[in-house]
Formats: structure tokens, C-alpha cells, sequence
């Protein structure tokens, strides 16, 4: 089987594999695997019986380049910081966001409280298809010796600098905390500079000048709150695409009575002004994901530069537990709906939904296109793995599929009609980059045309965002 070459924008599909990753991002910031990076040991109470549960989780975590005690999080603080801040089935509140946050991160914020327990999922799911062990592409160096040197790059009431210098990309930032971490498109403690209230995280590789991070810095495990994302881009680093301020078309929320769920389910549906009236093309997208891509490609499909499309916005199942509590991977509906391996029944009832009643639904109330080739999937981080797992599961129904920083790809046989065409990206920062290469190598042996981007990125918003907005203008050319 044929490799990808994770180097550059674009990956060759006939060069051997280089990989690289080591951030991830609560799902606009959660951290390799959401999970196994981050947030299994990020749980205070539950993570001894996650050890004992399954040693592989210890061995994937392994690849970081800090020891995992000092990644720890507090849940439940967390649970109460971002509780609120991205409400799928609300456009006013996905507009509105979060002070200093923008619509998409705080859209992907919430994913960091089902985070905990993916890890212990993609153990679970990998037994039998081991991913390769993933090396960082960087070097940490260790911190100075003394701050005197660096302290004058945070002046006045600033108290976090961010930089690149040559192949040397640094965080700097001033604390009386014992311990201090960035998340965000990287996930990794800092290291206090000896005598000194300054931590810093220094990171050297060739390339840094096309990368681009999305971070918050974290004292003692705490969010800031609000969570107020900052944003570094190298000196070549691609164009974010930046959201409209208003919006010409309409969102429509809607509440479907769900068979197959056996419950009610919202679903998010943007219709744009100059769409036609029946036939309409659309891309699905998991999390509910709706708004924040409306805002991006309406100007485009306003200028006439991609064809008018829907966009559906399907929410997952949530988590059913009480957040102030310890993480139970028993009540994280979203792992089970989104992640094979899961519970399998609950993903089967889930798939039902959104390749069946949905499409069913849109088509009846709002004249989406029934056509294959006219309908997209899409989705990020566990949600990528769920696209994915439409396309190889369900070809028949959508023509095209968009599935980003996935996780733990799927495990199906090969489906006996031909795949969607196949959109895929990933962070070189992010173990990610293992789970998404390994759908892209499975997809072309079964003969589906496809093609994958990476991004000097890591688990990071604006790297979905900015692969989201190249993909759909391909997919729905004018």
C-alpha cells in the first residue's frame, strides 16, 4: 500500500510517510487525540482506573515530548468555564461566541470537555491496526539558564510573548503559577526559567515561517476565563480565511423526532440568498458545525465564485453526565455516535440518523439536492472520523467527503460501491496526522480519488477552518 508524503501543502501519494505531530486542540484546541495527548491524564480522579483499563493507552501517550504529570488539568474547573461557550443549536450564540474568541473556535471549544476518554476509545479501537509511533518533528530545547536576556519581551501589562527566531519557535510567559502549559494548536508544559517568575516552551524546526498556532495559556491546570484564544503565524503561513460580519442568508433550527435515535435531535440548516429553490447542493457537517462556515463561504457564493450550497449543521449526542463531576466515559454520547469501537449500537443508530433521516428531512423541508454528487460530509478531529467513516460505510449517499485530523479512522471492510471523491488534512504538529494518513492510504488502495493536505499546524481551529473553506471551493466550483 502506497504511503503519503506529509510534506508540504499538498502530500504525494507516492513518497514514503514523514510524520510529525504533537499538538492537538480541544477541538479547536484539544490536544492529540483530544486525548491521549492531553486529556486522559488532564483527569485527575479517573485516570489511575484508565490505567489499569488498557496499558496501551499509557504506550500511545508515550510520544510526548513532556512528562504527562504536568499536563494535568482540573475537569471540573473546566467544565465550568466552558460551559456555555459553544451551544450547537444556537446560531445567535455561535455568532456571538466568546469575548476574544472567534465564531469557529468557539464552535470546537466544547469538544474539550468529551475529550477525557477518547483516548481510552482509540486503544481500544486500535487493537489489531496499530497506528505508526508518531515522532515530533521538533526538538525542545532546554530553558536558559537566566530570564534577563528575554524579560523585556513582555512589556508593560503583557504577560505572554510568542516568536520565531531562525528555526526556534518560543513561548514566553510570566507567572507566579507552579505550573504553566499552553493548549490550543500545541499542548505542552512550559519550564520555568531558574530564579525567575518567566516559563518558557522552546520548540526547533525547519519550517516554522509557514506554521500558524491558535494557543491559551494555561496556571496550574486553570482556563482563563473568558477563554481568549491568541494567534501566531509565521512569516509565510497561509491566509485564514476571516468570517463575514453579516450574514445574507438565513439559518433555519429545526427539532427532528428521531427514529432511529429514538429521541429528539436539533439540526442547523443555512440556506443561502441565491440559492434555487429545489435541488440544492449542501454539505453536512458534524457538531453541528453550521454558522462559522456560512460566514466564510457566503461571500463566495455571493461573488460567484463557488455555486450557491446549503449547509447542515448535525449536533452529536453530548455528554449526559454532570459536568462539575469526573469525566464517566460511560455518558459520553458523542464518543460512542462518532468513534467505532465505541458502542457499536449507538453508532449504528447514529449513522441511521444522519445518513437516512437527515438527508430525508432537508430534502423534504428545505429542497436539498438528493444527488450524491451534489452532497458533502465533513467534520474535525473525532467528527473527521465519523466523515470518514460515512464515506466507507455509506458511498451511496454522499458524492464527497471532507474529513479532517481524524483520530481513529474507521474499521470497515471495503464497501462495494465506489467512495466519494475525498478531501483530507491534517496538522504536521498533531498526532492526528497518523489516523488521517492511515484513511488516506486505506481510500486510495480501495480506488477512490483523494487527496491530502497538511498545514505546519497542530489540533487547531483555524487549520480546520482554512482546509474547510480550499475543499469547498473545490467540491462546489462555480
Amino acid at each position: 500500500m502506497d504511503e503519503v508524503s506529509l510534506s508540504g501543502d499538498q502530500a504525494s501519494p507516492n513518497s514514503p510517510t514523514t510524520h510529525g505531530t504533537q499538538a492537538c486542540f480541544y477541538r479547536s484546541s484539544l490536544p492529540s487525540f483530544l486525548l491521549c495527548i492531553v486529556l486522559v491524564p488532564t483527569v485527575p480522579g479517573t485516570i489511575a482506573g484508565f490505567r489499569r483499563r488498557i496499558g496501551a493507552t499509557q504506550k500511545s501517550c508515550r510520544g510526548l515530548s513532556a512528562p504527562i504529570e504536568h499536563r494535568r488539568t482540573a475537569m471540573s474547573t473546566f467544565f465550568a468555564k466552558v460551559s456555555g461557550q459553544a451551544d450547537f443549536l444556537s446560531p445567535s450564540r455561535q455568532s456571538a461566541g466568546s469575548a476574544g474568541t472567534s465564531h469557529f473556535q468557539a464552535h470546537v471549544l466544547s469538544e474539550m470537555s468529551f475529550a477525557a476518554g477518547l483516548a481510552v476509545w482509540s486503544a481500544v479501537s486500535f487493537q489489531g491496526q496499530a497506528l505508526p509511533k508518531w515522532q515530533p518533528p521538533y526538538e525542545v530545547l532546554p530553558a536558559p539558564a537566566s530570564g534577563a536576556e528575554l524579560a523585556p519581551k513582555l512589556g508593560g501589562d503583557e504577560r505572554t510573548a510568542v516568536w520565531q527566531q531562525d528555526d526556534v519557535f518560543t513561548v514566553l510567559h510570566r507567572s507566579d503559577a507552579k505550573t504553566v502549559a499552553i493548549t490550543g494548536g500545541l499542548q505542552m508544559p512550559l519550564a520555568q526559567i531558574p530564579g525567575s517568575d518567566l516559563w518558557i516552551l522552546r520548540l526547533k524546526m525547519k519550517g516554522w515561517e509557514q506554521g500558524f498556532v491558535s494557543y491559551l495559556i494555561l496556571e496550574d491546570g486553570n482556563f482563563p476565563n473568558p477563554p481568549k484564544f491568541r494567534s501566531w503565524r509565521g512569516a509565510n503561513a497561509p491566509t485564514i480565511p476571516m468570517p463575514s460580519a453579516e450574514l445574507k442568508g438565513r439559518i433555519e433550527k429545526r427539532t427532528l423526532q428521531s427514529k432511529a435515535l429514538g429521541a429528539e435531535r436539533g439540526i442547523l440548516v443555512y440556506l443561502p440568498p441565491n440559492a434555487p429553490k429545489q435541488d440544492i447542493p449542501a454539505v453536512f457537517f458534524a457538531d453541528g458545525l453550521c454558522e462559522p462556515i456560512a460566514r466564510i463561504m457566503e461571500p463566495l457564493m455571493l461573488q460567484g465564485k463557488v455555486r450557491p450550497f446549503a449547509i447542515v449543521g448535525v449536533p452529536n449526542g453530548g455528554y449526559s453526565g454532570d459536568r462539575s463531576h469526573p469525566y464517566d466515559p460511560k455518558l459520553d454520547e458523542r464518543a460512542k455516535e462518532y468513534v467505532t469501537g465505541v458502542d457499536l449500537e449507538t453508532f449504528d443508530r447514529h449513522m441511521t440518523f444522519f445518513t437516512a433521516e437527515v438527508p430525508r428531512y432537508v430534502s423534504e423541508s428545505f429542497g436539498i439536492s438528493t444527488k450524491k454528487e451534489d452532497r458533502a460530509v465533513g467534520g474535525f478531529s473525532n467528527g473527521g472520523a465519523f466523515a470518514a467513516a460515512v464515506a466507507f460505510r455509506h458511498p451511496e449517499v454522499f458524492g464527497h467527503a471532507i474529513p479532517l485530523s481524524v483520530g481513529v479512522p474507521p474499521n470497515f471492510p471495503k464497501p462495494s460501491t465506489p467512495l466519494p471523491k475525498m478531501y483530507l488534512a491534517a496538522g504536521t504538529l498533531e498526532t492526528f496526522i497518523r489516523g488521517t494518513t492511515r484513511v488516506h492510504n486505506q481510500a486510495k488502495e480501495w480506488g477512490a480519488d483523494v487527496q491530502m493536505r497538511t498545514y505546519v499546524a497542530g489540533h487547531d481551529g483555524d487549520m480546520w477552518n482554512l482546509a474547510i473553506f480550499e475543499f469547498l471551493q473545490l467540491i462546489f466550483k462555480a
